[in-house]
């Protein structure tokens, strides 16, 4: 934080305007986050003022909400299921593999209506403008997918689900193979004379 507290005594020397967050070192009470904002004054009196506030609470809860974000993005983005929250009728926020599966740039997903995203899909759409919980495949480009939503828990005011896209493609190809194999083994069986 030290640029940042060069630019409060800059801001001081030149009288201008400014607000500016830095760490000191007290002697009591250890390290401490402070606010100072600097309001210049009229230019008759040249008097200026000068507000400090103690934020060490504020920028430790903040410290913690951005490491934990940033824990939770690394955890979400590693998975390779595509995980979305959305609440109402727009998705929030998702990782990157869920906009892989959906065939959508990096970052496009956010503020994103579900009728943007399933409209092609009407059963997918309907649970999830109503905010039911329900699993279904869906076919996309390049594959099959597990469409799985859940409303978040406890239930909220507004209509929150997660929905977690699953790449089901593999499955799907060896349940095509069985199925031939079965229609295979039927139609040798039934010629036969054996």
């Amino acid at each position: 934080s030290l640029p940042e507290y060069e630019r409060l005594q800059q801001a001081l020397r030149r009288g201008e305007r400014t607000e500016v967050r830095y760490e000191v070192n007290h002697a009591e009470l250890g390290r401490r986050w402070l606010l100072t904002r600097v309001e210049p004054g009229d230019a008759e009196s040249g008097r200026r003022t000068v507000v400090t506030v103690d934020v060490t609470e504020q920028e430790s809860a903040q410290r913690q909400s951005q490491q934990l974000l940033r824990e939770l993005t690394t955890i979400l983005d590693g998975t390779t299921a595509g995980i979305a929250y959305l609440r109402g009728a727009m998705l929030v926020r998702c990782n990157r593999r869920f906009e892989a599966m959906l065939g959508l740039e990096a970052g496009a997903a956010a503020g994103a209506t579900i009728n943007e995203l399933f409209g092609r899909f009407p059963q997918a759409l309907a649970a999830l403008q109503a905010g039911h919980s329900f699993e279904t495949e869906l076919a996309l480009a390049p594959g099959w997918y597990s469409l799985s939503v859940r409303r978040a828990e406890p239930a909220p005011a507004e209509n929150e689900v997660v929905a977690v896209l699953t790449d089901i493609s593999r499955l799907k190809s060896q349940q095509s193979e069985l199925e031939a194999l079965l229609r295979d083994r039927e139609l040798m069986f039934s010629l036969s004379d054996v």
